[in-house]
């Protein structure tokens, strides 16, 4: 099975599988993801075709790709690891390094979906406060031009009594008619102001009930708010997790394919000039093969930091995979991106790492390429690795910015 086939029939598989844990009603993790990855038949059978010798060559070049890719979202310690079972292991093993490496990947999409569905929920208890205060408010109106409506007609009704009863006082000829007409009338007005002055009463308790009702969404709003801005606060966190790399803190190369996509496009449509440095370790696997893998982590971490504090703030720098570095350098071109690949390496050449009484002297090899216009990314990215080859080729310790 070929590699594209292979991650398409895993990426499958994956989709299907996260159906069948919504359709169950569970809720999306590691485990429930290992229990329905187990007990898929397709998975089953893929692995199954791993099994024949002329598969293993093709499984591990497919996976040592798929794991430069997934460098700075999975430790390095354990790429490492993966790494060396796909070179060492049995199929046995190798299988189940698929197995770790589908679940990792799922369980770092869990933390991502669970925080936009918290963030979802938020928004949507926030939306229905809104729309409940926005019906009280305009019931409140509506209560209010009734109110009002009927506070006129009661009035005018009033008035209406009290003319007619002047009309009666002054159509009466005899005292105790005036008195038993004008009780009358008034008894009638009384009830009248008092009827009025009951729906008043009402109308006020109603208003403040939902002045109340309204001041309690006001206090929802504000843990809503709060809410939000936790839940902004740990995707930030997620997402520096995400675009970093473990061992060296730089961004990965999941970012570095972002940015330098949206850098090409900056500079398509704005003009926008930048440059990329291609930085390799000389001679790193000496390192790894002579004083082991937690002298190499150190050397690229203080690689990684030489980098870093030779760098503007404006520029991004990746570690793009094994001991391999790549620099964006907006707004530059070949020349000033020279001086700064100089730099680097100048105080690389200064540097020597003390390992057990051994001097470790360390160099570099680094090509430059300034963005040309038809440039794509992998074009950029493939004449910068270019010039460092030829850096290479040349002696190593060098620069190169032109072939």
């Amino acid at each position: 099975m070929d590699r594209e086939n292979f991650l398409v029939e895993l990426g499958e598989i994956v989709i299907e599988i996260l159906r069948q844990i919504r359709q169950s009603g569970k809720t999306l993790s590691k485990e429930i993801f290992k229990e329905f990855l187990n007990k898929n038949k397709r998975f089953d059978d893929l692995l199954k075709n791993l099994e024949c010798s002329s598969c293993i060559d093709e499984f591990v070049g497919n996976m040592n790709q798929i794991l430069t890719r997934l460098n700075g979202i999975i430790p390095n310690n354990l790429i490492l690891y993966y790494d060396e079972i796909l070179k060492t292991g049995s199929v046995l093993q190798k299988k189940q390094i698929i197995f770790e490496l589908v679940t990792t990947v799922v369980e770092r999409l869990e933390k991502s979906l669970g925080s936009f569905d918290r963030i979802k929920s938020v928004i949507s208890d926030i939306m229905t406060g809104i729309n409940k205060t926005v019906s009280l408010l305009s019931d409140s109106e509506d209560e209010n031009y009734k109110m009002l409506e009927s506070d006129i007609e009661s009035d005018k009704k009033l008035i209406d009594e009290i003319n007619s009863t002047t009309q009666l006082i002054l159509d009466e000829d005899s005292l105790e008619g005036v008195l038993t007409k004008l009780a009358d009338k008034l008894k009638l007005i009384s009830d009248s102001i008092k009827n009025k002055a009951e729906k008043k009463e009402k109308f006020l308790i109603d208003i403040k009930n939902k002045k109340s009702e309204i001041q309690n969404m006001s206090s929802s709003f504000a843990i809503n708010k709060d809410s939000l801005e936790k839940i902004k606060s740990e995707l930030e966190n997620y997402k520096a997790q995400v675009i970093r790399d473990f061992l060296t803190g730089l961004y990965n190369r999941q970012y570095f394919d972002e940015i330098i996509e949206r850098s090409i496009e900056e500079f398509d449509r704005y003009g926008k000039k930048f440059s990329l440095l291609f930085i390799d370790i000389d001679d790193f696997k000496a390192v790894n093969d002579n004083y082991g893998h937690v002298v190499g982590d150190f050397v690229l971490k203080y690689v990684s930091n030489i980098i870093k504090r030779s760098i503007r703030k404006v520029d991004l720098a990746f570690r793009y995979g094994g001991e391999e570095f790549v620099v964006v350098m907006p707004n530059t071109n070949l020349e000033s991106a020279a001086k700064v690949a100089d730099r680097i390496l100048n105080d690389l050449r200064k540097t020597v790492f003390k390992y057990k009484n051994i001097d470790i002297k360390l160099t570099a090899s680094i090509g430059l390429q300034e963005m040309k216009k038809g440039y794509n990314a992998s074009q950029i990215v493939e004449e910068a690795d270019k010039r460092m080859l030829k850096a290479k080729s040349s002696g190593k310790n060098r620069v190169v910015s032109e072939l």
